[in-house]
């Protein structure tokens, strides 16, 4: 349906038939266009491939000229499409943008948080009043 985000994968012409679905480009609108075979003929080399949508009264106003292979639907995503055109407006994305880059520089703003040090125990120097206080004290009577 229109609106609707289409992965697409490869297959084979030769095992196409009517009423399968194909993704082809449109050489009057340069789009791709997603629609149910009509009809398919081989011609040369390639097929020579008429396609009408579901929801449209007649068939695509040119035929499709394809190789040995096409792009037919792997997954369907309801709407999907539509919201992904939407956030690729030049409005939203600028928006986004501005929005992504200002979390960037908060993070950059905010100050690191370091932890506090452990204060770490002096030791007395060799030699010290302290040492030789004790050492008097040890060998007095």
């Amino acid at each position: 349906m229109t609106g609707d985000l289409v992965v697409d994968t490869p297959v084979a012409a030769d095992t196409l038939a009517p009423g399968d679905v194909v993704s082809l480009p449109n050489a009057l609108t340069h789009d791709l266009v997603t629609h149910r075979i009509e009809s398919i003929a081989a011609h040369g080399e390639g097929y020579t491939i008429t396609l009408k949508g579901d929801n449209n009264e007649f068939a695509d106003a040119v035929d499709y000229q394809v190789g040995a292979e096409v792009w037919a639907p792997k997954v369907q995503l309801a709407g999907a499409g539509a919201l992904l055109q939407r956030l690729m407006a030049p409005g939203v994305m600028i928006a986004l943008l501005v929005g992504v880059l200002a979390l960037i520089a908060f993070t950059w703003m905010t100050p690191a948080t370091r932890p506090e040090p452990t204060p770490t125990p002096t030791a007395p120097a060799a030699g010290s009043r302290r040492e030789r206080r004790t050492l008097q004290e040890a060998t007095a009577p």
